[in-house]
């Protein structure tokens, strides 16, 4: 390289290592003139574009570049190049200076590769909850922010950690396992730690994990420092579950609309992790504003790689054939394997240190048969009480036989309820009714509750009829 080339070279390192240097000193010129009142052409220096923008790639990958810079300068050179990729690049830079440094004899060294499908094992599906959750996968949790979402993965993590029976019933045959837990939104002391002591966990076999940078605690930035995560799984050893509640607290620079920037940076990642370790990895979200006729899976906050990378995707809802606030419903939405289960968040009076404060628990009910529909787009609390009341009246009589839809209507109105107000596609499967035309034109529909014999007779209820 001749001297020319290099010293130009080294002019466009040094000012890329000083640029932050530079831009402070710049805006406090404009600050300054400001507070002053002088008017001032200078801007704020991150709307001017660098004279190297074009040239930062290949800054980033030729370590010759800096070749022209000597002492302070090229150690300034280097943690400015290490700070572009990352806090956690930027720690390895500073203990290792030719950390990023690749010699053309490495680059040469990588080879693209392929191989035939019959020479890859089969696998069976590993379980940590079996049908719910894969042993080595990644599932998302979305839903309301009072759904007990958080609840729901302490009470898993708890189960894990004791070796406790399953929220379904099934045996957890694991035996007691350590978890790994990323919650930053919920006090561990007066909040987390009560919990899942309530729910039966093995507090030695719970482990917080977060980042800490010259003696200062910090919250983890996955796309950074999903690397150190990894490094704690490892110490630790048969790691079984990672909760990361909510994910959009941990993305770092990743912004959680961006496809590319959630897929490559943070969820490809963290499934690899997962398979690698044999652990599954649960994050949780929460639902964006679309309306109630967007698709399920589309009510999901952020990109579409929360729900497209996970294995498992869970949605937690209010209970629609329950009027208590508190009742919800898990329910398994995209591979649909796992039955729908009912929960109940409470709260329980627990005493330590002297005094006593209440703690969420998480009780669950069984398995559920509403429409997963139903819970996304709930019913307003008003609403779902008037269509119980429409349900226990409607069933009453139906009980004694089949009912044309104007009875029912009339019995609706005699008892205080607008027809006009109901949801009947709703109530006819909270009635678990059939509906079936009526001889004659225009003499409408009935509503019957079918026994098999009766089906049978009747050649079946009348496919494709309106809910009238």
């Amino acid at each position: 390289m001749n001297d020319t080339a290099q010293l130009s070279k080294a002019a466009d390192a040094a000012f890329l290592a000083y640029e932050p240097a530079f831009t402070q000193w710049r805006d406090s010129i404009v600050a300054d003139n400001k507070a002053e009142g002088r008017s001032s052409r200078l801007v704020c220096a991150d709307d001017i574009p660098s004279p190297i923008a074009d040239k930062i790639s290949a800054l980033m990958s030729d370590p010759d570049w800096a070749g022209g810079l000597t002492g302070e300068d090229a150690e300034q050179f280097r943690l400015r190049m290490a700070e572009m990729q990352g806090e956690a690049a930027a720690l390895k830079f500073k203990n290792d200076p030719n950390a990023f440094a690749q010699t053309d004899e490495e680059y040469r060294a990588r080879v693209g590769r392929t191989e035939t499908a019959d020479v890859i094992a089969k696998e069976h599906r590993v379980w940590l909850w079996p049908k719910y959750l894969g042993r080595n996968r990644v599932a998302h949790f979305g839903g309301g922010s009072t759904e007990g979402k958080s609840p729901v993965t302490l009470d898993i993590a708890a189960r894990v950690s004791a070796g406790l029976p399953w929220p379904d019933g099934t045996a957890n045959e694991l035996g007691p396992q350590p978890v790994i837990i990323l919650a930053a939104e919920d006090d561990w002391a007066d909040t987390v730690r009560p919990r899942l002591e309530l729910a039966g966990a093995d507090l030695e076999n719970i482990h917080r994990f977060y980042v800490e940078q010259q003696n200062v605690e910090l919250t983890p930035s996955l796309d950074a420092d999903c690397r150190l995560l990894e490094v704690q799984i490892e110490d630790i050893g048969n790691v079984a579950l990672v909760v990361i509640d909510p994910i959009t607290n941990y993305l770092g620079s990743k912004q959680m609309n961006v496809e590319e920037q959630i897929r490559g940076g943070i969820l490809m990642p963290l499934s690899l992790v997962a398979r690698q370790h044999d652990c599954a990895i649960i994050t949780v979200g929460h639902f964006n504003k679309r309306g109630s006729d967007a698709a399920v899976l589309q009510r999901l906050m952020g990109a579409a790689a929360f729900v497209g990378v996970a294995r498992d995707v869970f949605i937690f809802g209010p209970d629609p054939e329950d009027e208590d606030k508190y009742a919800h419903t898990m329910s398994e939405v995209r591979n649909k394997s796992a039955p729908q289960l009912k929960y109940k968040t409470e709260a329980v009076k627990v005493a330590w240190d002297g005094q006593e404060s209440e703690v969420i628990r998480v009780k669950w009910c069984g398995v559920s048969h509403a429409n997963v529909d139903d819970v996304v787009s709930p019913q307003k609390q008003q609403d779902k009480s008037i269509t119980s009341k429409a349900v226990m009246l409607i069933v009453g009589m139906l009980r004694s036989g089949a009912k044309r839809k104007a009875d029912i209507d009339i019995a609706l109105k005699e008892n205080g309820i607008d027809p006009e107000r109901l949801e009947f596609t709703r109530i006819k499967k909270r009635c678990k009714a059939e509906v079936r035309a009526l001889k004659g034109k225009s003499a409408g529909y009935e509503w019957f509750l079918p026994t098999p014999e009766q089906t049978a007779f009747d050649g079946g209820p009348v496919k494709g009829v309106s809910n009238e």
